[in-house]
């Protein structure tokens, strides 16, 4: 057997994701028995919370540090302290790897969110929500960085950017058109208010202030809202 053929994982081909751009083969087979030998006795092993929320913290890391092109499975799992075939048990491909690490971010601050309540205004509920957003934009733990990661790869990999798209972006997008929804039904939003417009506009309004200034305005929100608030108010 060459040495090339001990680099590929059943089925003979080597996967192109695991790869890094330096040629660098991340690929689970490249050890030979000794990875083997380790996936026979972890498989079967109830997954470990703790395990997945550090793979999923360097591969944020990493993706951020890297890109999606450089990055390598050794490198995550090195700085995870776990091995590769541990990562490539639960996740197969590197997109898969880093559709869950995009996930994981936006799950994060799902606990923070405020659920829905009557007694609470429209701009009240947009201001929490803008707040929480911006906080994830700039966290260094998946925000703005792994979102610019992401945009460098779009021509090479256009998937990549798609599911930033389903994942990351979409999801936020949905808890702010449901909050100016929730206001528009209860009449403190104009009738004929633009959600998914005025959605889109908060969403950037995030983006293109870090972008301009480079810096965290935790006073952002309450800032855009009062901006806005004159334009869709109920007259």
């Amino acid at each position: 057997m060459s040495p090339t053929d001990s680099a590929r994982p059943e089925g003979g081909a080597l996967r192109p994701d695991d790869r890094s751009a330096t040629g660098r083969d991340d690929a689970p087979g490249r050890h030979g028995g000794a990875t083997e030998a380790a996936s026979s006795r972890d498989r079967g092993r109830p997954r470990d919370p703790a395990i997945e929320a550090a793979v999923l913290k360097a591969v944020r890391h990493r993706l951020a540090l890297d890109g999606y092109a450089r990055m390598s499975i050794a490198d995550v799992a090195a700085d995870a302290g776990v091995t590769r075939p541990t990562i490539y048990r639960r996740w197969p491909t590197k997109l898969e790897l880093v559709t869950a690490a995009v996930d994981y971010a936006l799950t994060r601050f799902a606990p923070l969110l405020p659920p829905p309540d009557d007694d609470r205004s429209a701009f009240d509920d947009l201001v929490g929500l803008l707040r929480i957003l911006n906080e994830a934009m700039t966290s260094p733990d998946g925000g703005f960085d792994m979102i610019s990661a992401v945009l460098a790869e779009r021509r090479q990999t256009p998937e990549l950017t798609a599911m930033m798209r389903e994942h990351g972006i979409e999801p936020r997008h949905a808890l702010l058109e449901s909050a100016l929804r929730r206001g528009r039904e209860r009449g403190e939003l104009r009738a004929d208010l633009d959600t998914d417009m005025l959605a889109t506009m908060l969403q950037g309004s995030l983006l293109q202030s870090y972008l301009r200034t480079g810096e965290f305005d935790p006073d952002l929100p309450h800032r855009i809202v009062t901006t806005i608030r004159p334009a869709i108010a109920a007259s």
